[in-house]
Order: structure tokens, then C-alpha cells, then sequence
């Protein structure tokens, strides 16, 4: 019974160790608008990639900020340009504002 607690008592520290780690990578990734049960699972088993990743990766929100602005853009050129009429412009320019929330 002693030798079985030797060899099972640091595995079960070590996955404690682990389980715990995983939680930093989620938690960052879970406040940039990503799965926290999928990093926490890329965190246990590849703590440092997941921890760079989640650093890296961009935020939800400010991505879908940035590809709204950039449709907009590329529909007021296509008004400039004549491609679209003012009425499809003006409705699609209303409809992007909004799912902004610049609150």
C-alpha cells in the first residue's frame, strides 16, 4: 500500500498542477470572447503554445468592430464609384452602424 501512495501521489499532484495552470490560458481567451472549455483543454495539454496563443489572438468584439468598418468602407466606395445607388448604400450604412453599438 506505502509503494502505491509513492508512485500515485506526485501523478495526482502533477495533474492538480496542470489542471490549475490550464486555467490562465482559458481565462484569457474566455475574456477575448473565445471557448474557455476549449482552451482550458489546449491549456492542459500544451500549456505554453496555448498560453501564446491566447495572448496573441485577437478579441472578438474589436474584430468585429474592424470587418464592419472595412464593409462600410468598400460600400462608400462602391457609392463613390457609382456601383451602388444611394438607397442600398444609405440602408446598408444603417444597418452596419447599428451592429456596431458605439456606445
Amino acid at each position: 500500500m506505502g509503494s502505491l501512495l509513492v508512485y500515485l501521489l506526485p501523478s495526482v499532484f502533477f495533474l492538480l498542477i496542470f489542471g490549475a495552470l490550464a486555467l490562465i490560458p482559458s481565462s484569457i481567451a474566455a475574456k477575448k470572447g473565445y471557448s474557455e472549455i476549449g482552451f482550458y483543454f489546449f491549456g492542459l495539454f500544451l500549456f505554453i503554445p496555448a498560453l501564446i496563443v491566447a495572448i496573441c489572438i485577437v478579441d472578438k468584439d474589436i474584430q468585429f468592430e474592424k470587418d464592419n468598418l472595412d464593409l462600410l468602407l468598400r460600400y462608400s466606395q462602391a457609392y463613390s464609384k457609382g456601383l451602388i445607388s444611394k438607397e442600398a448604400f444609405e440602408k446598408r450604412k444603417k444597418e452596419l452602424l447599428e451592429d456596431l453599438d458605439l456606445d
